[in-house]
This record gives C-alpha cells, sequence and structure tokens, in this order.
C-alpha cells in the first residue's frame, strides 16, 4: 500500500488502497504465549469445550451467541460437528499453553478478500478464558494475522455495548438520592466552583498558580511540555520528573481544524525566552500530530537560548520484540545507546 499525502498539510492520512486482494484465512493455526489457536476439531476438542462451558453461568456463555447453550452432551457435538471444517466461518479452537485444554471458539467469517473486510465473531470465552490475558492474546492473534499476513484493512468485531455495572450504580443513585446523589451533586458543583485553570502552566487546580508551580522545590530552569492535563497527571504519577509543566491543551492537526492558535504555544515560548529557563522537554505523543506539534515548537524556539529535548522512543520496559510494532522496533535500534 502507498501513503496518501495531505496536499495542504504534507501529512500522511491514510493507505492508498493497493487493489490486490486479501488471501483467504484458511484453516490458520495461531501461536501465542498464553494460548494457541488451532482449526475446531470436534473430536479434539469436544470434551473439553462442553465441560468448560457447563456450569451456574451457562446461559451468560451462549447468550449473544446465535445457538446454545447445550445441557445435552449429543445436542453440543451437532453445533460443534455444523461450524467445524467449513471455508466460512472460519472456527478456530482456543486452547490454553498451560493445560493443553481448549477453552473457547471464535470464528473469522463475512469474509470478503475483494473488499479485505472480515468480521471475528461467534466468541466463546469459558470461564478459564474470560477475563484472562489468554482472551486478549487470542484477538490479537486473530488481529496480526489478519491485518500482517492476510492483507484485509477492515476488521470488525461486535461488542455488546451494554454495560451492567454502570447500570447498576446509576440505579443505586437514583434509589439513595437523598443520602448519596445530593452529596454528589453537591461535591461536583464544589469543584466547578474550586478548580481553575493555571494561569501559567495551564494545569487543574483549585488554586492559581497551581500547586505545581508554586511548589519551591521544583526544577525552575525546566520546562515539560506536555499535550493535555491528563499527561501531566501521568507524569506526577511516574515521579518521573521534578520540574514545571505545559499544558498546550491539544496537539496540531489540521484535518481536524486545530492549528497554532488553538494551544498554548504563544504562551510557551514566551516562557521559554525567560532567561531562567535552560531546558525544555517535549513530551508529546509518538503520533503524527504529537511529532508534528513537536517539530513546530522546535522551530518556534530555535532563537531561544533553551535546550530542546524529546522523549526517547523504543522498546518499554518489560516489553516483548514479537509483541512489538515495526515503527517501534526501527525507532529504538535508531535510538540505541551504549551498554556498560
Amino acid at each position: 500500500m502507498r501513503p496518501v499525502i495531505h496536499p495542504a498539510a504534507g501529512l500522511p492520512v491514510g493507505p492508498l488502497d493497493d487493489g490486490v486482494p486479501a488471501q483467504h484465512p484458511g484453516r490458520p493455526r495461531l501461536d501465542g504465549r498464553f494460548v494457541t489457536l488451532v482449526p475446531l476439531d470436534p473430536a479434539a476438542h469436544g470434551d473439553d469445550l462442553f465441560v468448560a462451558s457447563q456450569g451456574p453461568d451457562r446461559e451468560a456463555l451462549w447468550l449473544y451467541l446465535n445457538a446454545g447453550p447445550f445441557p445435552e452432551r449429543a445436542a453440543f457435538d451437532a453445533y460443534l460437528a455444523s461450524v467445524a471444517g467449513r471455508d466460512e466461518p472460519v472456527t478456530l479452537a482456543i486452547v490454553d499453553n498451560a493445560t493443553g485444554r481448549a477453552v473457547g471458539h471464535l470464528a473469522l467469517m463475512r469474509i470478503k478478500p475483494a473488499h479485505k473486510v472480515i468480521e471475528v465473531g461467534s466468541i466463546l470465552y469459558t470461564a478459564a478464558l474470560a477475563r484472562k490475558p489468554g482472551g486478549t492474546e487470542a484477538i490479537f492473534l486473530v488481529a496480526r494475522l489478519v491485518f500482517e499476513t492476510l492483507g484485509f484493512v477492515r476488521f470488525e468485531w461486535k461488542c455488546n455495548a451494554l454495560n451492567a455495572p454502570a447500570r447498576r450504580a446509576a440505579l443505586h443513585l437514583v434509589k439513595k438520592r437523598d443520602l448519596v446523589m445530593a452529596p454528589l451533586a453537591a461535591a461536583l458543583q464544589a469543584a466547578m466552583d474550586t478548580i481553575t485553570v493555571c494561569r501559567v502552566c495551564g494545569n487543574l487546580d483549585s488554586k492559581n498558580p497551581c500547586t505545581v508551580c508554586s511548589d519551591p522545590r521544583r526544577d525552575p530552569s525546566t520546562i515539560v511540555v506536555v499535550a493535555d492535563v491528563a499527561d501531566l497527571w501521568a507524569l506526577e504519577r511516574a515521579k518521573a520528573v521534578n520540574a514545571r509543566y505545559h499544558v498546550l491543551g491539544g496537539t496540531l492537526s489540521p484535518l481536524d481544524g486545530v492549528g497554532p492558535d488553538d494551544l498554548a504555544i504563544a504562551s510557551l515560548v514566551t516562557r521559554a525566552h525567560d532567561p531562567a529557563i535552560g531546558e525544555v522537554i517535549l513530551a508529546l505523543d509518538a503520533t503524527v500530530d504529537g511529532q508534528t506539534t513537536a517539530h513546530y515548537v522546535t522551530e518556534l524556539l530555535a532563537d531561544a537560548n533553551v535546550k530542546v529535548t524529546g522523549l526517547a522512543h523504543g522498546v518499554p520496559v518489560g516489553g516483548e520484540l514479537d509483541y512489538l510494532d515495526e515503527g517501534t522496533l526501527t525507532q529504538a535500534i535508531r535510538s540505541r545507546t551504549t551498554m556498560g
């Protein structure tokens, strides 16, 4: 595929389809760290899946599937036989690597190689797989196959939009409105009345200037530039830096109509020209918009007597190379450091 460059911004906005159809998935085997996906075989996986799909939560397992539940083995075997070995949907058993037992299944369906569209569905996650690393890895393995190996550009996964815990919380607030909702509303009103935007850095706080800007223990010679207050809080939680901040309020995005005048860039330039400032750290996302903003700010600070630095990009702590994308690996190689 060839990148499309936006004529006004000069930035890549997405791939241009090369017209070559995607490949049919066939009957793949996908090996992961926690689980392995293999073509569903009723003889090999039937016992494990039947046992794992029983129990008090049996009804919930099949709620969003077009079959089941199956209290009797004969009906379950007939179901497996009807979905196994087909060209579409391609049903895969999910096998737990630790136990060697089948703990669920999923299927690749609505396969349209000419349009490069495919869907994953018929997802059965038993208790041994639901809310476990293997459940997440199963979707990752399928997505990697679809995009990187088969050449699809659209991968559909229709999920349940209902959120039972949120519904229960809302119902609890209504039932306990005098004891819970009224104090909550008062607290929200108090927050709205007291929380303000720091006139120096753009942080949110109950005092102005904010706690960070007024803290004498902070290094006054360093400014850490972030896109959003959430990024500031993330750095504070990590205790990664003992400096002061500047919140831009977003990143440049020509496609979304966000330009320099929409961000707190002018005030940053003013702060950076203060003789007391020695370094400006651009702690911006490693995205097209984030890096475009970083380059733009760097050019504006060229005449300021400050050192402009950016975050290192590469392999995260605890990261495994096999799970990283090509861009991260390339940047990690380019930014390699001397050992020892």
